[in-house]
């Protein structure tokens, strides 16, 4: 047991000699420590970027106490914001008691997500096939139907982060819609699928700074609840004899559970975050239910089924390509 703690307390201690030996060290007036690279001295701040995420911070000088660089030089700042670099540090007022070292990483990310998602539409798309397929087996000459495949992706979300690692809540919206039509001088039918969802997730995201760059790779991963819903309407129409012609619609929907796992690229530009993404959603309805209306009658708590009255499930998981801009706070 002593060894194991030996073995942390040496790594710990390695891990900070090599920060210090590596990088700038940024001392706050509150007592906090950073350590970055300082990539520019403006006239009233300094903007570094933080080893331990990758980005970029920028400190007024009237916070900073002193700056150690890695040729072991310091630099103060007097009451003009002018530099005064010295071999050794000069005598400063005493460190704040208590030392909160939170603000040294903390970060608050206000961000927007476009792109574009895949769905696993197979049962939806089964119907609308087997709709064309009994057209074609009487003969009709009938065009293929609309798939769903996928639809626009949007996100927004908010992340608090600290060290490597940022943490928060996103909300997502993905629509998308299908259809078989088929119309002649004798009569017509059509159905259509419009299918859409919006998801509450909470996230977690890894960060791994490449150094000497302002890019950083992410890995993040999701969870929460979905709220899917579906409007099918369709409508059989035969002018000669009307008496046979028939109109539904049919509004379902429900929640389910929804996972995430997204990895991608981020450039640091001073006070935003652009950044591109892949990954996969594990977003599965299931059979949903609602409202059935036709004609003058309508009824409740029905699913919508397929030509042989089987029950369709709703498949929304699928692959992810996002590209998004952040706004640090």
């Amino acid at each position: 047991m002593k060894t194991t703690v030996l073995i942390i307390v040496l790594f710990f201690s390695f891990n900070l000699y090599c920060q210090e030996r590596t990088n700038d060290k940024i001392v706050l007036n509150n007592g906090s420590i950073m350590f970055g690279k300082i990539e520019k001295i403006k006239t009233d701040a300094v903007e570094f970027k933080e080893s331990a995420s990758g980005l970029i911070f920028e400190k007024l000088k009237v916070e900073i106490r002193y700056i150690q660089l890695t040729n072991g030089n310091f630099i103060t700042f007097g009451k003009g914001g002018n530099e005064i670099i010295s071999r050794q540090l000069p005598e400063l007022p005493e460190l704040p008691e208590i030392i909160d070292s939170s603000e040294s990483t903390a970060r608050k990310l206000l961000g927007l997500n476009i792109g574009y998602g895949t769905l696993s539409m197979k049962e939806v798309n089964d119907d609308l096939m087997d709709s064309e397929n009994l057209f074609s087996s009487y003969g009709f000459k009938t065009k293929s139907p609309d798939d769903i495949d996928g639809g626009l992706y949007f996100e927004g979300n908010f992340k608090f982060g600290t060290g490597n690692f940022n943490f928060g809540v996103c909300g997502t919206y993905i629509k998308s819609n299908g259809e078989f039509r088929y119309s002649d001088a004798g009569g017509l039918f059509y159905e259509t699928y419009d299918v859409s969802t919006f998801e509450v997730l909470g996230i977690l995201e890894m960060l791994l700074p490449l150094n000497k760059t302002n890019f950083n790779f992410f890995m993040q991963i999701g969870g929460g609840v979905g709220m899917a819903k579906t409007v099918y309407e369709a409508e059989f129409r035969v002018y000669s004899t009307p008496g046979n012609n028939f109109k539904i619609k049919m509004e379902v929907d429900g929640k389910y559970f929804s996972g995430r796992i997204k990895s991608g690229v981020m450039l640091n530009i001073k006070r935003i975050i652009l950044e591109a993404g892949v990954g996969y959603r594990i977003s599965n309805a299931g059979e949903l239910k609602g409202t059935y209306i036709e004609g003058n009658q309508k009824y409740e708590d029905l699913p919508i089924t397929d030509i042989n009255g089987e029950p369709i499930t709703f498949d929304f998981s699928g692959f992810l390509i996002t590209a998004g801009i952040s706004f640090k706070l």
